[in-house]
């Protein structure tokens, strides 16, 4: 479905090897074609809201936990090379709202 940015927490995040899985690329084209469609809407957002800027993007897909230290520097160094975009496990995203939503 258009705008679908999660994924299953049972599919792959990344390969053994270290690869991002085909979920992961799919959900991150998903996500590129999404803010792209929201950029194209609000082109003239920043003319009357000046701290308006594009869109920061989150994929999110399996679990973290499970993944290999090899898995893990694949994902860390496919996160260095985006910017304004996370691509990010389930257990990620319930520990980031734990610690958001904690006084």
């Amino acid at each position: 479905a258009a705008g679908r940015l999660l994924e299953c927490p049972s599919k792959l995040l990344v390969t053994k090897t270290g690869q991002l899985t085909s979920a992961t690329l799919h959900a991150e084209k998903q996500a590129l074609d999404y803010e792209a469609f929201l950029a194209e809407r609000v082109s003239a957002a920043p003319q009357h809201f000046p701290e308006c800027s594009r869109a920061d993007c989150l994929v999110v897909v399996g679990m973290e936990t499970e993944l290999t230290p090899t898995q893990r520097r694949g994902l860390q160094m496919a996160n260095s090379r985006r910017q304004k975009f996370r691509i990010a496990g389930f257990d990620w995203l319930q520990h980031r709202a734990r610690a958001l939503s904690t006084p």
